[in-house]
């Protein structure tokens, strides 16, 4: 109980405390309470809604979606825009994150922002393609592609992408280029075995990327089955 004359900047710090020692004792209830009360403060803080978001994700991810487009509108942080964006795609609420990011791109200078952010273009183009926009995805994902070079889950997503739109113009010769990078990561081997298969050059797949991988798969079901065909 917050004592009655207690200001307001002190009751923050005071739900602030609860909530960090109840993280810590494992109560994540009375963490969650804590941080609530807080998010309906004037001195909440992005550091508060992310530590409400990371608890509701392990049990509600529909809520958790929420605060972080709570959050969204009222820091203008584009990762709370993207994290939205992934849960409402995980909980298959295509529509919910389409409407999102049709807001969000309205604006010329929100729009300027989220085209410079790995992670917003990579949900967007996810949405896309779930909606048949696969060139709108392409052009995200090579953007993306463009700003974070590294990262294996938008090379996962290109290829899986022209895979799925028997896009063999541009897949061969994305292979042909990114391939000897691409192949020195591990969790890029199914996308490379599917592109070559795609491709109708299964012995090249065989070979290079499912054969190194049979032992350690060996009580996948599913990846047994892809290997099997």
């Amino acid at each position: 109980r917050v004592p009655a004359d207690m200001g307001t900047e002190a009751e923050a710090e005071y739900w602030r405390l609860l909530g960090e020692v109840a993280q810590k004792q494992q109560q994540e209830a009375l963490a969650l309470g804590a941080f609530r009360r807080l998010l309906e403060m004037q001195d909440a803080k992005a550091r508060d809604f992310d530590e409400v978001i990371n608890l509701l994700i392990r049990s509600d991810r529909g809520e958790a979606a929420r605060v972080s487009l709570r959050a969204w509108h009222q820091f203008h942080d584009p990762r709370h825009l993207s994290q939205a964006l992934y849960m409402l795609e995980d909980l298959n609420e295509w529509s919910h994150a389409g409407q999102q990011i049709d807001r969000a791109l309205a604006d010329t200078k929100t729009a300027g922002l989220l085209l410079q952010q790995p992670a917003f273009l990579h949900a967007a183009a996810l949405y896309y393609q779930h909606v048949g926009q696969a060139r709108k995805a392409l052009e995200l994902l090579q953007k993306g592609l463009a700003l974070d070079g590294g990262s294996t889950l938008m090379r996962q997503s290109l290829l899986w992408l022209l895979i799925d739109t028997q896009n063999a113009a541009l897949l061969a010769p994305m292979l042909a280029q990114a391939e000897p990078a691409w192949a020195q990561d591990p969790e890029m081997h199914d996308a490379l075995a599917a592109a070559y298969m795609a491709l109708s050059r299964p012995a090249v797949a065989l070979q290079r990327y499912l054969r190194p991988h049979l032992q350690e798969n060996g009580d996948d079901f599913l990846w047994m089955m892809s290997y099997a065909d």
